[in-house]
């Protein structure tokens, strides 16, 4: 009896899946405008003005946004049908950023933050030299 081989791939189709995925997911943006500021541009078209947060911690910028969608189609068994989508980034800002003076708007689907940088002149130091002593 002739025994066929055939050649197994495990993760052939896991290309695919991930390409999917990444069509799926919001597209972010983080661009300098100048020397000023840098723009931060969230792409969030399924998302609505309510469904979308944007807060600044700790020196991240963190972009949240959550769609509930509620179906109450009468024909059908259910009472309620309901699902999810929600959009989680954070993004660390540098340190000259001045999260005090960010503005943020939501047009078209897409948030923008621009975040004003500082700029910071650190004036030249010297530093005195010790004679003769450890570090410990």
């Amino acid at each position: 009896m002739p025994r066929t081989l055939l050649r197994c791939i495990p993760f052939s189709g896991l290309d695919n899946m991930c390409r999917d995925l990444r069509g799926k997911s919001p597209t972010i943006d983080v661009y300098t405008a100048g020397d000023e500021d840098l723009v931060i541009e969230a792409h969030l078209h399924n998302y609505s003005h309510s469904d979308v947060a944007i807060t600044v911690d700790r020196g991240n910028l963190l972009i949240h946004a959550e769609r509930q969608d509620q179906d109450d189609q009468k024909p059908r068994s259910y009472l309620i049908r309901e699902s999810s989508s929600s959009f989680y980034r954070s993004i660390s800002l540098p340190g000259q950023a001045d999260p005090a003076l960010i503005p943020a708007d939501f047009k078209e689907g897409i948030l923008r933050g621009v975040v004003p940088l500082r700029r910071r002149m650190i004036p030249a130091q010297s530093i005195a030299i010790g004679s003769g002593r450890s570090f410990t």
